[in-house]
């Protein structure tokens, strides 16, 4: 027996509370494009819900990205996925989240924390859980139902033996 996610919610089916904040997501991976990839993915049907990647390490020498992840750039990150409602905030492999711990946990709690205590890090899938989040986000989920969603991506079935 296996934990399916929640059915996904049609894409005209937003809103919650008129003029309520909705819940923001950040994506962090070690790959800008992809962090970009799975932002593009997670709006097509959730354009209401801020998704704001942060991925790469920027290089100031050539303005490029490379690969890596950058704890500040996390922070800047969530500040702008913030409407209000608080943030969710998903990432690729081990060394992302060490980013996001060191954001979520020592960086932000010292600038703000009002933001940090509305700060949730999941350890859904990335490009699942994102989905899954962005979706309920859209229709006005709470903060701990959105994280929920995106956490319960890990259990979908996408093959069955």
């Amino acid at each position: 027996m296996s934990r399916r996610p929640p059915a996904v919610p049609k894409a005209d089916d937003v809103g919650g509370e008129a003029g309520a904040p909705l819940v923001g997501i950040v994506i962090v991976s070690h790959v800008a494009a992809l962090a970009e990839g799975v932002v593009a993915f997670a709006t097509m049907q959730a354009r209401n819900v801020r998704v704001v990647p942060a991925g790469g390490i920027l290089d100031p020498a050539t303005g490029e990205f490379e690969i890596g992840t950058d704890a500040t750039r996390i922070v800047a990150a969530i500040r702008e996925a913030d409407a209000g409602a608080g943030v969710v905030v998903l990432g690729d492999m081990l060394g992302a989240f060490i980013a996001i711990e060191t954001a979520v946990t020592d960086i932000l709690p010292l600038e703000d924390p009002d933001l940090a205590a509305r700060v949730r890090v999941s350890g859904g899938p990335l490009v699942e859980g994102a989905y899954f989040a962005a979706m309920q986000a859209n229709i006005g989920e709470s903060l701990d139902d959105v994280l929920e969603n995106a956490d319960a991506a890990a259990a979908l079935v996408k093959l069955e033996r």
